[in-house]
């Protein structure tokens, strides 16, 4: 971030200042009291859980100097004080206005998965090209947008920003605070099914990216969804890719080489282009073919933009291959979603291996359907040949049972991840393969790293 000072600050976030004089700079924005510190100004947040005014003692001896409070009463003393009503909604408005301020275009990417690794195959692209900022870490939220987009220090030329949402409305904010040039929806699936009680409201509250657009703005999409195949506007423009007919990048061919990635033959924009991808998943063909699509809005050329892609990397536990004493490891252990699952188990069948074992946790969620859709995975798992299935937690029992209705070869489940730990070293051995995923509560990146210790 620019330096700001506190009077500017408050003026922007829709507080007052209550302490000091207002001429105190900040060029940096935090919530976390333990990343506060001299140059910072650090928002006090009133969680469900947690109200972090309670740290501000910890913040001012740290030497921060801006503290911005929604509790009048736990105003401190050194510092300059902004006072508002509510300090989310200050963080928020502070970064639409800083975002005002800037000279950048900006992609936006939501979908109910593949939003991160379109995300960054949308970053490497638009990185030939131009100086670029992407989101960071896994900040999507009412909290991570607004902190990536005040991280920005104006020199960028681009930015792509990845906005996730549980609730109707959360996407309409976060795209009023970005204002996207252009918009991406990777797919309409089930998540958040029980807050927003069918897919045609998650296909709306998705749609939300486009609340500020204009005739000058486009959004871009797969066009056999079956959610967005049919979507029309007048105020906006459409680009569609994958398999329809009028796609403008079309994927002609894809083939999964697991844990190496995948080939994708794409046709964009007319212009023919083999693209290899060092990311594993079949299904970053589609991902490939909206990032691709999304750079040639901005500007970039597609043969350029497709081969920047072929050196991505993902961000986080997405599908992440490591060798633990001779036993792949592929950790996909990030998120979890039924498309997600059967992706991931075609990855783990199409990598070489002597025996090729699912490590599945249970996924969130999904409402009342939960169940069926949890053994719908299992079905799928036994269907495509997996050798060992491994459950974990409550949910992903429905997960073993569609298994062995479906006869798979074996399968154990386990009531908590550290259960398992103990038989790691009976239950793999050099030469498997293994594939971890699982919702992101259940944190089996943990069991990744207990592989890597016990069988190094």
């Amino acid at each position: 971030m620019r330096k700001l000072t506190s009077e500017e600050i408050a003026r922007a976030a829709g507080g007052r200042l209550i302490r000091g004089g207002g001429m105190e700079t900040a060029t940096e924005v935090v919530i976390d009291s333990r990343e506060a510190g001299s140059g910072k100004v650090f928002f006090a947040i009133k969680g469900q859980v947690h109200d972090a005014h309670k740290f501000i003692p910890d913040v001012v001896n740290s030497g921060c100097r801006i503290v911005v409070v929604s509790d009048e009463s736990k105003a401190p003393e050194g510092c300059d004080v902004i006072l508002a009503d509510d300090t989310l909604k200050a963080l928020q408005n502070l970064a639409a206005y800083y975002m005002r301020t800037l000279d950048i275009k900006t992609v936006a990417v939501t979908g109910s998965v593949g939003k991160t690794s379109t995300r960054d195959l949308i970053y490497a692209g638009l990185s030939s090209k131009y100086r670029t900022a992407r989101s960071r870490k896994n900040f999507n939220n009412q909290f991570g947008v607004p902190l990536t987009v005040l991280a920005l220090d104006g020199t960028e030329e681009a930015a792509v920003i990845e906005m996730g949402m549980e609730h109707k409305g959360e996407i309409h904010r976060l795209a009023d605070i970005v204002r996207p040039h252009i918009g991406v929806i990777t797919n309409i699936g089930i998540s958040h099914m029980e807050n927003l009680g069918s897919r045609e409201g998650i296909r709306d509250a998705k749609l939300e990216i486009t609340d500020f657009f204009t005739t000058e703005n486009t959004l871009v999409i797969d066009g056999a969804d079956d959610m967005l195949k049919d979507l029309k506007s007048d105020s906006y423009g459409i680009v569609r890719v994958g398999s329809c007919p009028d796609a403008a990048v079309s994927v002609d061919g894809i083939t999964d080489k697991g844990a190496l990635g995948v080939d994708v033959k794409l046709t964009a924009f007319g212009k023919k282009t083999d693209v290899h991808l060092k990311i594993p998943g079949a299904h970053n063909g589609i991902n490939l073919a909206l990032a691709v699509a999304a750079c040639s809005l901005m500007g970039v050329d597609p043969s350029d933009a497709a081969k920047a892609m072929e050196k991505a990397e993902l961000t986080g536990n997405r599908l992440k291959v490591s060798d633990a004493g001779g036993i792949t490891v592929i950790d996909d252990s990030y998120n979890a979603a039924p498309a997600s699952m059967k992706s991931a188990v075609k990855t783990l069948m199409a990598t070489a291996g002597k025996r090729r074992i699912a490590v599945f946790a249970g996924m969130a969620e999904l409402g009342e359907n939960s169940r069926a859709l949890h053994e719908e995975v299992g079905e799928f798992a036994a269907e495509e040949g997996v050798d060992l299935l491994i459950t974990i937690g409550e949910n992903a029992e429905g997960i073993k049972a569609g298994a062995e209705r479906k006869n798979i070869k074996s399968a154990v489940h386990f009531e908590k991840r550290d259960d398992i730990y103990p038989e790691i070293e009976k239950i793999f051995a050099p030469g498997d393969v293994i594939l971890i995923k699982g919702s992101r509560v259940m944190e089996l990146e943990k069991l990744t790293e207990k592989i890597h210790e016990m069988m190094k």
